[in-house]
């Protein structure tokens, strides 16, 4: 009592004095437009720019520069740089000339001819700023429109909104947290960006040919935005991400071997030095006991690795990749999948080859003994969403379809469950090539799926259903579940119960046999985690199973608020710590902060 009594009262006197604070995140924008003091992902808060409203024909900068798109993108990797730089060397020293030719389009169109000069403005600040232009030409999706409709689209308040994606749910997932479905997002955001280019050519901000070349990109990426958990958006600039588990080093999304010994995780770099080095995200790969390795993709400059699927053994690990902006390291550009054999430290992609058209791949799933991945892939030009399955041991690929999305592979290769058609599960035989139905009624999301092909679970109206022999529904009262992970057998199913209108979460596993569940997320000691826990992967037997926790309580060595790998292991009923250097380097990111007063009160607490 004496010690609670001391332990609130130093709390009350150092609630969130500043100089007590953890370092603040860098801030330096490299555009001479901004501010002083301005952050390194700064924009100008103007709807031209948040809404991409170029004010000329992109095609039109290709044809006078004699350059590709491709050539832009590369340019602008590094926004030290400006387009106008590029121009220079293709004959356009002056980037007022350039800006000029950009709008002389609009000649004897404009409602208002004394507009020209703001248009002739704007271009040549899309000439002259490189993260401006970095974003209006290639970052499509990075406006304020949907989130402003967020209540029409998501069922919640724009903050809550934007909250909930800096703490990593994806917005589908926030979608259905407020009881809406799939289709009602992708139809209620895909009007959101019509009006809005029709908006801009209304005003004449935009000519209508590159409104409909905006919108159209646009709406090739809804489909993936929506799955995306990873958020690669800019934070809050006065609590950095929304989130102290997110505000230093962190670990996140572990996936365990089927044979429990082995573990890969997403492992997160706040030090800006390294980040631009590494990638800001690394997989890493290893044993139990947190002696492991950062997996990377071949190639020089900083490239993200992340989303990890594991083999049976361990040995061979599949993860997404993309390249990174050279200045802050934040992902960039198309995804890849590779599978990185640890045996023989060599990485191979294994995604479809990036010579017929231009696409992502990402979203990987790997059978037990490595050789043949799973994963989806959406095209730049056409925007068509669809699963690939490769052989990694003949190099061939295969469609599976199109239109279909969250596939997983059964350990032994042989079948994949997919969500299709309607938002429905279904299982497809790859050796046979039949597919049949698995869910029905509301939409069903998030499958998984047994060795054999005999156990399918997945997440349907906030319960988990697990069909085989017979079905099994599993809720608990006042709790949403998701996230299911089945035991090869089927027989336990690990899952991620959320609290009814809280961000509190918990990892559980359900034992179908006994009927029994049973908390995961908790100390040796038994103690419940002090904080959120999800994204649960259990091992082939059932025993053991990896999940993400902030808590500050589960192990005395991470007393901290950072996110951090931990496996419960359910036989002896220990929780170790995977992960190393949680919590490291708090505040010395560009896009992350310090966790303020709340990290003092953890720090305080541990001590």
């Amino acid at each position: 009592m004496l010690r609670s009594g001391l332990i609130a009262l130093v709390l009350l006197a150092f609630a969130a004095p500043a100089q007590a604070q953890l370092a603040k995140p860098q801030t330096k924008s490299l555009d001479s437009e901004a501010p002083p003091g301005s952050p390194p992902h700064w924009l100008p808060n103007e709807t031209w720019v948040m809404q991409h409203w170029l004010p000329y024909d992109e095609t039109r900068l290709y044809a006078l520069m004699g350059v590709t798109r491709g050539e832009i993108w590369r340019w602008l990797r590094d926004d030290t740089r400006n387009v106008a730089g590029l121009a220079a060397l293709h004959g356009y020293p002056d980037p007022h000339v350039l800006a000029r030719e950009l709008v002389a389009p609009w000649q004897g169109k404009l409602r208002e001819p004394e507009r020209m000069a703001l248009l002739e403005k704007r271009a040549l600040s899309t000439l002259t700023q490189g993260h401006l232009a970095q974003h209006i030409f290639f970052h499509s999706l990075h406006q304020n429109a949907i989130p402003d409709n967020a209540p029409e689209i998501f069922g919640t308040s724009t903050t809550r909104f934007r909250d909930l994606r800096r703490s990593e749910l994806s917005p589908l997932m926030i979608c259905r947290l407020n009881g809406l479905s799939r289709s009602h997002a992708q139809a209620a955001a895909e009007k959101t960006l019509r009006a809005m280019a029709a908006r801009g050519v209304k005003g004449q901000a935009i000519p209508a040919s590159q409104a409909d070349r905006l919108l159209a990109r646009q709406l090739r990426q809804v489909p993936r935005w929506l799955q995306q958990t990873r958020y690669n958006g800019p934070p809050p600039l006065k609590q950095p991400r929304g989130s102290i588990a997110t505000a230093s080093n962190y670990s996140n999304n572990a996936v365990l071997a089927g044979n429990g010994e082995r573990v890969a995780f997403e492992s997160y770099e706040a030090k800006l030095a390294v980040a631009k080095a590494k990638g800001e995200i690394g997989v890493v790969a290893g044993a139990l006991d947190g002696t492991g390795e950062r997996l990377r993709r071949p190639g020089r400059g900083p490239a993200s690795a992340y989303n990890p699927a594991v083999s049976a053994d361990g040995r061979f690990v599949a993860f997404e990749s993309a390249e990174g902006n050279y200045n802050f390291a934040k992902r960039y550009g198309q995804m890849a999948v590779w599978v990185h054999d640890t045996r023989r430290d060599v990485a191979i992609p294994a995604s479809r080859s990036t010579l017929r058209v231009p696409f992502s791949a990402y979203n990987p799933t790997i059978s037990g003994d490595g050789r043949v991945v799973a994963y989806e892939t959406s095209e730049s030009e056409r925007g068509a969403l669809a699963v690939w399955v490769t052989d990694l041991r003949t190099r061939r690929s295969r469609l599976v379809g199109n239109d279909i999305y969250e596939p997983a592979l059964s350990a032994d290769g042989r079948y994949l469950v997919f969500t299709g058609a309607g938002s429905q599960v279904f299982l497809r035989d790859l050796q046979r090539g039949t597919t049949r139905p698995v869910s029905s009624g509301q939409e069903a999301w998030e499958p998984v799926v047994s060795r054999g092909g005999r156990v399918v679970a997945f997440t349907q109206g906030g319960k988990i259903v697990v069909t085989g022999a017979g079905e099994t529904v599993i809720a608990l009262p006042g709790a949403a579940l998701s996230e299911p992970s089945l035991s090869a057998n089927g027989r336990r199913v690990a899952f991620t119960a959320r609290g009814a209108g809280s961000e509190s979460t918990a990892v559980y596993v359900r034992d179908l046999a006994t009927g029994a569940t049973e908390l995961v997320s908790r100390s040796s000691a038994g103690v419940p985690a002090m904080g959120a826990s999800a994204r649960p992967s259990i091992s082939a037997d059932g025993t053991r199973v990896a999940f993400t926790s902030d808590a500050w309580n589960l192990v005395p060595s991470k007393c901290n608020p950072a996110r951090g790998i931990f496996v419960r292991d359910l036989a002896s009923g220990t929780t170790t710590l995977v992960s190393r250097g949680d919590g490291a380097n708090a505040g010395l990111g560009p896009t992350k902060g310090s966790g303020g007063s709340g990290a003092m009160r953890i720090a305080l607490m541990c001590a």
